[in-house]
């Protein structure tokens, strides 16, 4: 239940934030830089606050978005590693609610992640196919899909919450 909860948080604050990615003449332009903004959540009738600070950088061919987000329950920061080349996810790590470290090599997922009390547990799975990262790692992969009214497309992400390939 406290996963979840967290991945509904995350994915609220993923999804209300503004967009630093944006799609122009069918390419993807990445926007440097760095960016705040405040995130407000209601749920039944309790109001909650997220800030979030974000900067986006290129090192060496290498999308690097970093996620500071400070919330009710404390401070957590994200970091998405992407190649610009394909968009493909390199890595992502995250510290706070929950900690993790994860590698997208070859054919595979690995690394691990640890919960509030530092039960680790140990992330190696098959790929399967092309496979993103989810959150932030995403981002550069929508931005650069036609923006045409009717477009639709599958694509595979990596859930850490859910520790297995899914599809969208």
């Amino acid at each position: 239940q406290y996963y979840m909860k967290q991945f509904i948080l995350r994915a609220f604050v993923l999804l209300s934030c503004s967009v630093t990615l944006t799609a122009q003449d069918d390419t993807a332009v990445i926007q440097t830089g760095a960016q705040k903004y405040t995130t407000t959540m209601n749920q039944g009738g309790r109001e909650m606050v997220f800030d979030v600070e974000r900067s986006v950088t290129v090192e060496d061919g290498v999308l690097v978005i970093v996620d500071k987000t400070a919330t009710p329950f404390g401070n957590s920061e994200n970091i998405s590693r992407v190649n610009l080349e394909d968009n493909m996810t390199i890595s992502q790590a995250s510290t706070g609610f929950m900690t993790s470290s994860i590698d997208y090599t070859g054919e595979k997922i690995t690394g691990e992640t640890a919960d509030m009390r530092g039960t680790k547990t140990p992330i190696d799975v098959e790929k399967g196919g092309v496979v993103y990262g989810g959150g932030s790692a995403v981002e550069p992969v929508l931005a650069a899909l036609p923006m045409e009214i009717g477009a639709e497309t599958d694509m595979k992400t990596f859930s850490v919450f859910q520790m297995n390939v899914t599809d969208m």
